[in-house]
């Protein structure tokens, strides 16, 4: 591990933008990079930013001093940025755009020796209208970089194809959505239409004449309904085109808006706010702000299907693709924006709530940002900026798929377990539904039917189990010594499953029986906890377990990724709250309590408290045998498993004040210190190593997704080293299972599910 204070150490970073203030993609990052390094901005003499804790030099001129005023001031400026470049001592210069490209490269390149590394935004691989030496000059650029920064994978792999540059030499950062518009559009404008807005700068990649000629090609009935809107300014230079006479010539001005020109920032709510579909008839793009700016107002695209927005719509779930360069395959998407339904409208609304709360948070763009600036700093790490490579993982999830495969499809679920080292007879229900995510993924990613035909066998079990409940909760255990149900937890792997299964194969039933689920549950707003309720509606009290909470608190989230339900989001927000200001708990070597704490007198929680410290109090005073009071040896074979719930609620809910709180800073720690992690558990003798942990919630599954969603990468040579010691602790090769040192073989490799959202993650899926 490093020493804390290599780790710790604020890096110095010099970023440098003109485009300022016109572009807020810069504050936007800047506000959240700030908390995390020490930041310069050489930017726009006009940008008027105010934000505390960076230091902004203000120097880029935007002319008005005729031409030779205008090459003189840009002289100075140069040398300016020369002098701070080689006074700074940066360890990073961020180079988001040029003025002039060929003289800054070049200044860049031939200070190389004042700072440490070298980054660049590529928001566009090449200049929307580029010149003939551009490809030739930018390929130079790129190449001489540390580390590439695109928003997006059809910018990734135009790098790596077009300019050779080397995958792992280039990071997908998705950017954050704009916070700095208001979210309030106003009094919307009723004239009975549909409104279409074409909102930015017009230039000829942009599309608007593909666009006018679609209008054109609409019917006068089908025009009468609708009203298109087309703002931004026009630079003659750029884009000659007289777009009005080509709108009197098509005979469309009864229902086109046309101005070429700057639309106020004031007036940008009103304008997205209140247009139904913003439209994209673009040429080709590498990123687009103001798509982004369309979810900031939750409003679906009709797009063109460039690679850009074929991903950025998640293939069209938040909106309607279309031809690239057809305005008759446009006409035909604009129609069915006009057929569009408003149930189907609010689930474009969905799948844009979602694609934002997964890909489109600053606070993780930061984060991802300095992680990637570290990686490069530090040479023991994994590549610089890429996402780690998970091809061993994948191989080994897949061997241990497929050594199952043909067994579970002939059962049509999967084989049961004992709950781990509890030794609970499990029926088929919990491992099914881990195995149904793991085959899911092999399908999403490999295209194989076998696992799809597995897959809807496992799914139709599933569904059958839930409709034999009179409540909706589903059994999970059929044993007396426990509840039928495996606590609130059980239901949330189900429900986890069921969405997965969802999202990949579209299936309403499965999103569906996930709701039922959820609601079979019952909620206490006295103290944020859920209530176990059994197949047959019986209530059981609370689950008292803390992570069984939380995962419940997680299948929620994700239902309410796809479906709008206010009860859920009511309860799962309540919980929250709770467990932020009351629940949460670590001792003081950042250990979480399984049971979490009480800062409030909660009289249902009393007796449990206090058998919780006797126990401790016990332990520590040599009273109870560790063997038969195991408390602590339980929450240290649970720490991983703790902070992976709490991961997955970030990867939906970045921004949750929990995760800033020092007691959950303190819990990260411990649980990403490997070696230290590894000592505690005993894993240098298996006849004593702690049976929570590899056996059972295997660190191995777990850690990667953590440090991933909470430091910004992950470390691949730790991620191997995991597995390689999982496997040498576990694993057969000759029979393929994880079968050696576990109490429980069967629950310990559908556990191999975990490492599913952490390849997700790695891919940009989901």
């Amino acid at each position: 591990m490093k020493s804390d204070r290599r780790e710790n150490r604020r890096l110095r970073v010099l970023m440098v933008e003109h485009h300022s203030p016109g572009n807020r993609y810069v504050l936007e990052l800047a506000r959240e990079l700030k908390n995390e390094c020490d930041l310069t901005i050489f930017c726009n003499l006009h940008a008027d930013f105010q934000e505390e804790g960076i230091r902004w030099i203000r120097r880029f001129y935007d002319g008005g001093r005729g031409k030779a005023g205008a090459v003189a001031d840009y002289g100075r400026t140069l040398a300016e940025l020369a002098l701070l470049i080689g006074a700074g001592g940066f360890d990073v210069l961020h180079i988001q755009s040029f003025k002039k490209a060929s003289a800054e490269m070049q200044l860049y390149l031939r200070l190389r020796r004042c700072y440490k590394k070298l980054v660049m935004t590529v928001h566009n691989v090449l200049p929307h209208e580029p010149a003939p030496g551009d490809p030739e000059l930018y390929g130079r650029f790129y190449r001489a970089c540390d580390l590439l920064i695109v928003h997006n994978e059809a910018s990734r792999a135009e790098l790596t194809e077009k300019f050779s540059i080397p995958a792992e030499k280039v990071a997908v950062i998705p950017r954050g959505l704009y916070t700095t518009y208001s979210a309030d559009p106003g009094v919307r404008r009723e004239d009975g239409r549909i409104c279409f807005l074409n909102f930015g700068r017009i230039r000829p990649y942009k599309g608007v004449d593909i666009l006018l000629k679609a209008v054109s090609l609409m019917d006068k009935k089908d025009r009468e309904k609708c009203r298109f809107v087309i703002r931004g300014e026009q630079y003659p230079k750029l884009d000659p085109t007289d777009y009005a006479a080509l709108i009197r010539r098509y005979g469309i001005e009864d229902c086109v808006e046309f101005s070429n020109t700057r639309v106020p920032e004031e007036e940008i709510p009103s304008l997205i706010g209140n247009a139904d579909f913003l439209l994209f008839p673009y040429r080709k793009i590498y990123g687009s702000g103001v798509l982004l700016m369309a979810y900031t107002y939750g409003v679906p695209v009709v797009a063109s299907d460039v690679p850009t927005f074929v991903e950025g719509t998640d293939g069209g779930k938040a909106g309607i693709l279309f031809e690239s360069e057809n305005p008759a395959a446009m006409k035909d998407a604009l129609l069915q924006a006009m057929a569009t339904t408003p149930a189907r409208r609010e689930a474009y609304r969905a799948e844009i709530r979602r694609i934002c709360e997964e890909r489109h948070s600053w606070k993780v763009t930061a984060a991802r940002t300095v992680g990637a600036f570290r990686a490069l700093l530090d040479p023991g790490s994994d590549m610089p900026g890429a996402a780690p490579d998970i091809t061993a993982v994948e191989a080994f999830v897949r061997g241990c798929a497929d050594a199952r495969l043909e067994e579970f499809t002939a059962l049509g679920h999967a084989a049961a377990g004992r709950n781990g080292p509890y030794d609970y007879r499990d029926t088929p229900v919990r491992n099914t539904a881990h195995w149904l995510i793991t085959y899911s993924y092999l399908w999403k990613t490999t295209g194989d039917a076998r696992y799809e035909a597995v897959c809807r066998r496992f799914g139709k079990y599933l569904l059958d189990e839930q409709a034999k409940s009179a409540s909706g909760a589903v059994r999970c255990i059929d044993d007396p010594r426990a509840d039928s149900i495996n606590g609130v937890i059980g239901q949330a792997w189900i429900i986890e499953a069921l969405v997965y299964a969802f999202e990949v194969f579209r299936d309403e039933a499965y999103l569906d029986c996930a709701v039922s689920v959820f609601h079979s549950q019952h909620f206490d707003p006295l103290t944020g906890f859920w209530k176990r309720v059994d197949p047959d509606g019986r209530e059981l009290g609370y689950d008292y377990t803390l992570n069984h909470q939380v995962w419940f608190c997680l299948a929620g989230l994700l239902i309410l990724r796809h479906r709008r339900d206010e009860e859920i989001r009511r309860q799962v927000s309540h919980f929250l709250r709770r467990v932020r200001r009351e629940y949460f708990g670590v001792h003081p070597d950042g250990l979480i309590r399984h049971y979490g704490r009480m800062t409030r007198f909660r009289r249902p929680f009393a007796a449990l408290y206090a058998k919780q410290y006797v126990k401790y109090a016990g332990l520590r005073l040599g009273v109870f045998d560790p063997k038969k009071v195991d408390l602590l040896t339980q929450e240290e074979g649970y720490q991983l498993f703790e902070l992976f719930g709490y991961a997955l609620i970030a990867r939906l809910r970045p921004d949750d004040p929990l995760f800033r709180t020092k007691a959950f800073r303190r819990a990260l720690a411990l649980g990403t210190d490997t070696d230290r992690m590894n000592e505690r558990l005993g894993v240098g003798d298996p006849e004593t190593m702690n049976p929570y942990a590899y056996g059972y919630n295997s660190p191995a599954f777990e850690e990667p997704l953590v440090e991933l969603l909470f430091t910004g990468r992950a470390d691949a040579g730790k991620t191997l080293s995991l597995l390689e010691l999982q496997k040498r602790l576990c694993y057969d090769p000759e029979t393929r299972r994880l079968d050696r040192n576990t109490r429980d073989p069967e629950t310990l490799a559908a556990r191999l599910y975990e490492y599913v959202h952490f390849c997700d993650c790695c891919r940009g899926d989901r």
